[in-house]
């Protein structure tokens, strides 16, 4: 209790001296009063400090009042001067034996300028004087004080993520509000001035001095300039280990300011990293380096986080589950290796026009697996699957009509692209009208000469028939639009239309397309203009629409070649080929009597393909750039496996091949001795054949899947002049490029 009671006796102690302090309009106080009775004697410019609390109250227009006596003798002066002795204000000078002291009091008004200096805290005044005695010094307050208020720093930088004090005001003894001028650059604390960035950029902190009964209001202001932030992205351990068979559940990547990061590994022969959850899929015994990446922004700087995994087999056996293909349609499993008694669950995307019949599940000795719907359980060894697809059988409804009759020569058991005659007979003094042909999803089919190609569905006809005496020329129109693949356009309105309407059309790629050619045409084919809103004028025509979409690139990646035209390739991204000009990829699907067969990619591959790329004959480039895209295809039974920078290493469960030219041959060479292990870098690939495949041999020649040889050697032949290309094919009639010419590179320009 007596310890709140004194600290309540030192808060009333505390406000009364500050109360002391304050000054109220038409006041007068007291500057300076010597501690002297009769008053301080002046000599040599003796300075005496002053309350510079009370020098910030003085005003323009206030009157000061010096006290005192002057010396008889010529040369005193006395006033407010700075420390360094110069003087300020209202120094007065004898040179006449005029004393303005001989009242005892000298008096002068404040100006402007004299206010900004006293307020100076860099240069406090002072009392001075020389050969004069002064006993007090006197304001007459006549109003309400201008503060000056400052901070000691003009700017101040800080970078994203970080926190900024303000600088220091010149005057602490005042209470002030903080604010920002931008609050899209950086927001401050009302009270304390501590400023978050929130985006790079500068603007104003203004602390502000609401009005009292002593100062009038003002302000103060500094620049905050806010620059991009170092991303803050960490795993809680630098490597850890997974087990084939096991869950591995990734670790949490620390990244407090949620900034977009996507997950990616060089090597996908052990593992596939999910790009968008860093979820991990283990496939294969190996080592990876499992990276975090962000590529920065406006705000932030780039940055990436990562970790190691090493990837071993489980102790549980796993055995292979082999893909050998399907014709008109592919299979695949949901796991690629499983151990005795686990699930395995197929899949299958038929071609068009064709249906799953049934599966083929093989083991080894050639053993039947039983399925049961679309699953197997594994046996105690490697498997082969397989599926038999069979043409869906599709129908043609016939729609009864006024007036007259239509008749298909086959109405059941159709196939895709099966061609139909339509028989049309009108009645007496009756002609056709309009013929519709529409597949089941309502879309037009094309008819020629009364006959149309079977689609993927089944179709209805139907007709309607006029009177011969009918006149030809319709009063309304129609647009078609043609079925699309990876988007669709839409017409406001596709029937009933009159000649002059505008139609305006909604296109809608998939995601990760984008359109890449619109056309309309009317009856004749002539192109219809289509303005920016895809809006156009329907002429006095039917109109037909239809529309290309490709995929959208976020990137380019370089592939490079060297002077033979071959090499092997890989990108932890996936890419699209289909556009790309000078050189073509390919997969490797099968090796068998020594050779190993490669596959052309026609469109979009999965990152971490293992790919051969082959520069055309009439390319002269070395380096060529790759559309990056969002996803891409995969090649399930594709032999050709990433580099990861490591040595290779030999097996019995697997045998390794790498690209090479020897003696103007190439070919895959086996890697076979443990002294000369080549390292395949990131970027490229090399070949690897199971053990079950039965094939192995020291070298395998290569050749492309349409059975001509796609890598020859390039031999010189016993006729002069003859000419080969780069892949030992030889040309007749050969135009611009690099030809082999009597065992010589030859440009023919």
């Amino acid at each position: 209790m007596k310890t709140k009671n004194i600290f309540r006796m030192l808060l009333v102690a505390a406000a009364l001296l500050l109360g002391a302090n304050n000054v109220k309009a038409d006041e007068t106080f007291n500057l300076w009063v010597s501690t002297d009775t009769g008053g301080t004697a002046m000599n040599s410019l003796t300075q005496e400090s002053l309350d510079n609390t009370l020098l910030q109250k003085i005003n323009e227009g206030d009157v000061i009042n010096f006290y005192g006596s002057g010396g008889t003798n010529s040369g005193w002066s006395f006033g407010l001067m700075t420390g360094n002795n110069n003087q300020i204000l209202g120094t007065f000078y004898d040179y006449s034996n005029n004393n303005p002291l001989a009242t005892g009091v000298a008096s002068f008004t404040v100006t402007a300028d004299q206010v900004e200096k006293l307020h100076d805290t860099n240069y406090p005044a002072k009392l001075g004087g020389m050969n004069v005695t002064l006993t007090r010094v006197e304001v007459v307050h006549t109003g309400k004080s201008n503060l000056f208020l400052a901070f000691t720093s003009s700017q101040v930088s800080v970078n994203m993520g970080e926190t900024a004090a303000s600088p220091a005001l010149n005057n602490t003894n005042v209470t002030v509000s903080y604010s920002s001028g931008d609050t899209n650059i950086a927001i401050v604390n009302a009270e304390t001035g501590e400023v978050t960035p929130v985006n790079v950029g500068s603007t104003t902190i203004t602390a502000t001095f609401a009005e009292d009964d002593t100062y009038n209001a003002t302000t103060a202001n500094y620049t905050i300039v806010v620059n991009k932030g170092t991303p803050i992205l960490s795993f809680p351990e630098s490597s850890y280990t997974a087990v084939i068979g096991e869950t591995f559940t990734p670790p949490t990547l620390y990244n407090p300011y949620n900034l977009s990061v996507y997950y990616f590994s060089y090597n996908t022969y052990p593992a596939d990293v999910d790009r968008t959850t860093g979820a991990i899929t283990l496939k294969n015994p190996g080592n990876i380096e499992v990276i975090a990446k962000f590529d920065g922004n406006d705000n932030w700087n780039g940055g990436e986080a990562k970790y190691a995994l090493s990837i071993n087999e489980s102790a549980v056996t796993h055995y292979t589950i082999n893909n050998n293909g399907a014709t008109n349609g592919s299979v695949s499993t949901d796991k690629s290796t499983a151990a005795a008694g686990e699930t395995v669950t197929l899949s299958n995307t038929p071609n068009t026009g064709y249906e799953l019949d049934y599966y083929i599940v093989t083991g080894e000795n050639n053993t039947t697996i039983e399925v049961n719907g679309n699953q197997f359980t594994m046996p105690a060894g490697n498997v082969w699957i397989s599926a038999v697809f069979k043409q869906t059988e599709y129908t043609i409804t016939i729609n009864a009509s006024e007036n007259g009759t239509v008749s298909a020569d086959k109405t059941t058991g159709l196939h895709y692209n099966d061609y139909v005659t339509l028989t049309i007979t009108p009645n007496s003094d009756f002609e056709l009208d309009q013929l519709f042909v529409k597949d089941a999803n309502n879309n037009p089919i094309n008819v020629n000469n009364n006959q149309f190609q079977m689609p993927a569905s089944n179709v209805t006809v139907s007709a309607t028939f006029k009177s011969a005496s009918q006149q030809d020329t319709p009063s309304t129109y129609t647009i078609t639009i043609n079925s699309m693949q990876n988007g669709n356009v839409e017409a406001n309105k596709t029937s009933d239309i009159t000649a002059g309407e505008t139609i305006t059309l909604t296109v809608t790629p998939n995601s990760g397309y984008q359109l890449t050619r619109l056309n309309v045409k009317d009856a004749d084919g002539t192109t219809i203009n289509v303005d920016n809103n895809y809006s156009f004028i329907m002429p006095a025509s039917n109109v037909t629409i239809s529309a290309i979409f490709s995929l959208t690139s976020i990137g380019t990646e370089n592939a490079s070649i060297g002077e033979w035209g071959y090499a092997t390739f890989s990108s932890g991204s996936a890419l699209n080929f289909a556009n790309v000009t000078g050189i073509k990829a390919y997969v490797a699907t099968s090796v068998d009597n020594q050779q190993v067969t490669l596959t052309q990619v026609m469109g979009t591959v999965a990152g971490g393909t293992g790919l051969v790329i082959i520069r055309d004959n009439d390319c002269y480039e070395t380096v060529f750039e790759i559309p990056v895209v969002q996803s891409g295809s995969e090649y399930n039974n594709n032999l050709l496996v990433p580099g990861d920078g490591n040595p290779l290493t030999l097996s019995n469960r697997y045998t390794d091949y790498v690209l090479t030219v020897k003696d103007r041959e190439v070919k895959f060479a086996e890697v076979w001795s443990e002294e000369h292990l080549p390292t395949i870098e990131v970027g490229k690939a090399y070949l690897r054949i199971p053990a079950t495949n039965g094939a192995r041999t020291r070298s395998l020649s290569v050749v492309i899947n349409n059975g001509t040889t796609g890598i020859n050697a390039i031999e010189n032949d016993q006729d002069e002049n003859v000419i080969y290309n780069l892949r030992g094919q030889r040309v007749e009639n050969p135009t611009k490029g690099l030809y082999i010419i009597n065992g010589k590179k030859v440009i023919i320009k």
